[in-house]
């Protein structure tokens, strides 16, 4: 009985822990990569291989590529953080500036407030202090 017990610990004590880790790093990298796999359909030639579809791209409206498309600096009006970064002021200052009575660098869209970019830069460079 005792012989056997030694057997099995003299087998226990030559497992490789570094093989063991090599098995339990594989398995971990399987579960990743699952999640991580691209998707394939069955392709439409005839030898039925697979092929690989990519994710299709975002749709982007011909407004959003315009808008993405034209230099802050040749807009007429400005969004508060597109001023913002312009100017290098920051949103709520520029959000308490607009709010003062007889702004005369907001305009209103509705209840959206954009900043006329001329009257801005020409506000700023009167302005010692804001």
């Amino acid at each position: 009985m005792s012989a056997t017990t030694n057997d099995t610990r003299d087998n226990l004590q030559f497992i490789n822990p570094a093989r063991y880790e090599d098995l339990h790093h594989s398995w971990e990298q399987d579960i990743l990569s699952m999640f991580n796999r691209p998707k394939t359909v069955p392709s439409l030639c005839s030898t039925g291989a697979k092929q690989i579809v990519s994710e299709p791209e975002p749709v982007v409206s011909k407004y959003e590529q315009m808008k993405e498309s034209v230099p802050i600096h040749l807009k007429a009006v400005l969004t508060i953080r597109e001023a913002a970064a312009y100017t290098n002021i920051g949103i709520n200052k520029i959000d308490a500036l607009l709010r003062s009575p007889n702004c005369p660098f907001v305009l209103f869209v509705g209840t959206k407030k954009l900043v006329k970019r001329k009257e801005f830069e020409q506000f700023i460079s009167n302005k010692l202090v804001i």
